[in-house]
């Protein structure tokens, strides 16, 4: 899916909704590595005062997800909402459809990426090895994540996106720190990747059903005019 010609038209359809050059930087470069750094601080500052990288990430998790909401509003905040302006232009293509489709799956695998590597290097720089605890907040920082692009996809209102982050952050970090007292098993673990897995589904589903909803509308608008 993502070989050659077809990974650089992939990259098109994301930029097609970040088109800015400064947020390009911004996203591809200084945030992933700012976060690291900060995640990285706070699991060295973790195991200096021998509470192990659990700890850490219990306290990183909060500014991560906080930077994936902020993401996930700049570059599809409403887009799923009722009276969403960002698809009026994509109609006027054949091709619409597919870019939005093919934006919403790279902005998935990007985020999964972005995670992924900041919550696991810092790991490898601290020469650490990796315990249950890592797997675990990488899986909740992308459930959560996932349901704040989900909501946020749904209103354009500053009002849903400091609701998504106040709200996330709220729960996340002492849902985390609950979950490691018994993240010696294995099935809170799978069971966040699982959730994740299925929220991303239905982010992308929602956002083409209000795709679909929004051409099929808009032609019957204009066909109902001209009769």
């Amino acid at each position: 899916w993502l070989r050659g010609g077809r990974m650089r038209n992939c990259i098109k359809s994301y930029h097609v909704f970040l088109s800015s050059r400064l947020f390009q930087v911004l996203l591809y470069v200084l945030y992933p590595l700012v976060m690291a750094f900060i995640t990285l601080i706070f699991v060295c500052a973790s195991l200096g005062f021998g509470y192990g990288i659990g700890m850490g990430y219990q306290l990183s998790v909060n500014l991560l997800f906080a930077g994936e909401a902020f993401w996930g509003y700049w570059i599809f905040g409403g887009v799923a909402a009722k009276d969403t302006n960002k698809l009026e232009y994509l109609k006027t293509s054949v091709k619409g459809m597919p870019v939005l489709k093919t934006a919403i799956i790279v902005d998935t695998i990007r985020r999964v990426i972005w995670v992924t590597a900041i919550q696991w290097i810092p790991l490898f720089i601290a020469m650490e090895k990796p315990d249950e605890s890592i797997w675990l907040a990488n899986a909740m920082v992308l459930l959560f994540a996932e349901l704040g692009c989900l909501l946020e996809r749904k209103s354009s209102s500053m009002a849903m996106f400091l609701g998504v982050v106040i709200g996330g952050s709220t729960l996340l970090a002492p849902l985390l720190g609950l979950t490691m007292m018994i993240a010696h098993q294995i099935w809170p673990i799978v069971l966040c990747y699982v959730l994740a897995v299925v929220v991303m589904i239905l982010n992308i589903k929602m956002v083409m059903k209000k795709a679909r909803d929004s051409f099929y509308d808009d032609r019957n608008e204009k066909m109902s005019e001209a009769v």
